[in-house]
């Protein structure tokens, strides 16, 4: 929490009648401020023509993201679902600019605090395994764990746009909760590749790992959604659509160690991937992320297991795979475990 302050926001579309003074309302979905109003002057904020409003808002009840959010100097807040306020009042400052003063009041209904406590069990970095050489038991338990005997596992790829990070056509940062609002439709394509073959489009760079186990003939096989198969298998594109997609891998994993490497070449669109395993008996289709036989992870610290979502750490979570970032996904069949590293945040994770 911030405390009380005075943060921004600036939308570039007339909603000044919308806003009367005196009135009271509520914002139904995640909201993106600044503590910076100088942060409003950039485009996708504010623009330079047209009709602007600016919102001042006098409120606690934010939460300073500042530390996990790719634009670290905009000082974003976050104000949660069920934000009411009052009209304190409203000005008209230039010809097409326009100020509404917001004051933060409470909630007449007993809504939930955020954040919430985090889930349990929790992921556990590959540092602290070994730091706890003395831990006998596995880092989840009972029904959660990986499935033993002769599960055979494929690797996954989700590409999806949750429902809780679509994009209001009107602002880059609002974030909302349902999925009735338009959707934009982005303008390039999403671009994964595999980094197990060179490829004149791209370099081969070095493994993380001390110890490498390459899996060649991995390539990518079956897909669904707005998602297209290039380069002999080892590219994926998903289309300007901004539904979910999926790509399965070609190799089925029962018995070994095995390395597979995959680079996010292009996202424009911010689209999220879902990088893991499933069963290979669990139909292909653009949720199956969420199947009982899935593993895999959306970030560093939030994770699916067994089809269930978990998080490391407050709702708030750094999804953050960028342009050019590398994912590594060590597959150990034999011993049931599965590890994933991302090379630019040198932070391992692993699941048993």
């Amino acid at each position: 929490p911030i405390g009380h302050k005075m943060i921004w926001r600036g939308v570039v579309e007339n909603l000044i009648d919308q806003y009367q003074e005196g009135i009271e309302g509520v914002w139904w979905a995640f909201t993106s401020c600044t503590t910076a109003c100088k942060t409003l002057e950039s485009a996708p904020y504010f623009n330079a023509s047209g009709t602007r409003v600016v919102f001042s808002i006098g409120t606690e009840s934010g939460k300073s993201i500042r530390s996990h959010s790719d634009f670290m100097g905009e000082d974003e807040i976050l104000l949660p679902p069920g934000f009411n306020f009052k009209v304190a009042g409203k000005m008209k400052i230039a010809e097409t600019v326009y100020i509404i003063q917001l004051e933060d009041i409470k909630s007449p209904y007993g809504l939930l605090v955020l954040p919430l406590e985090p889930a349990s069990p929790k992921i556990t970095p590959l540092t602290a395994l070994e730091n706890e050489a003395t831990e006998s038991g596995p880092t989840f338990r009972a029904s959660n764990q990986i499935q033993s005997g002769n599960h055979i596992s494929q690797p996954m790829v989700s590409m999806l746009n949750p429902d809780w990070c679509k994009r209001d056509s009107t602002s880059s940062n609002t974030i909302y909760l349902t999925s009735q609002k338009e959707v934009p439709v982005a303008s390039k394509p999403a671009i994964v590749k595999w980094l197990d073959k060179p490829s004149s489009k791209i370099s081969m760079p070095e493994s993380s790992s001390e110890q490498k186990f390459p899996n060649a003939d991995e390539s990518f096989e079956l897909c669904i959604g707005d998602v297209q198969i290039q380069d002999n298998g080892h590219v994926a594109i998903h289309g300007p659509s901004l539904n979910s997609g999926e790509v399965r891998g070609k190799q089925e994993y029962s018995l070994g160690k095995h390395q597979l490497r995959l680079k996010v070449e292009k996202n424009p669109s911010r689209m999220l991937p879902v990088i893991g395993i499933i069963s290979k008996s669990a139909a292909i289709k653009p949720n199956s992320y969420k199947a009982p036989s899935s593993y895999a992870w959306a970030s560093y610290d939030r994770f699916y297991q067994g089809g269930v979502l978990q998080k490391n750490g407050d709702m708030f979570s750094v999804y953050g795979n960028l342009e050019n970032d590398i994912i590594e996904l060590i597959i150990n069949a034999t011993d049931r475990t599965l590890q994933y590293e991302h090379e630019r945040r040198k932070q391992a994770q692993q699941m048993t």
